[in-house]
């Protein structure tokens, strides 16, 4: 008798995954752990997305993100913390968030986003 193709499958995603992954702060985490913390995070960002509709940096309110200040692998327990976050569209998220390096962060996105803020409000 054959086997489905999904018990086969089965048995060979369980050879191959891990079950713990190391993450970037070092810890290792089973996949469940990851998958709670990436709900977790979907809820958050929904959350504050919300009440934050629009970019912070230019006011555009169509492909928005949700960008750490203080990056979640530096500080684990601000990374669901709604006063840690701030809402910019793909493009201000690029350039003015990670500084057009994805492996930066840009501790003073906040003060740019007032400037900006205050800028566009001149103009108009």
């Amino acid at each position: 008798m054959e086997t489905c193709l999904f018990s086969r499958l089965w048995k060979w995603f369980k050879r191959k995954l891990p079950w713990t992954v190391s993450t970037r702060s070092g810890e290792d985490e089973t996949l469940l752990q990851i998958l709670h913390s990436e709900i977790e995070w979907r809820r958050a960002r929904n959350l504050y997305i919300s009440t934050h509709g629009e970019c912070e940096m230019c006011g555009i309110t169509k492909k928005l993100e949700v960008h750490h200040v203080v990056p979640y692998h530096i500080s684990v327990s601000l990374r669901y913390d709604q006063s840690n976050l701030i809402t910019l569209c793909r493009e201000c998220h690029f350039r003015f968030g990670h500084g057009r390096n994805w492996h930066k962060s840009n501790p003073d996105v906040r003060n740019l986003c007032k400037l900006s803020q205050e800028s566009l409000t001149n103009v108009r």
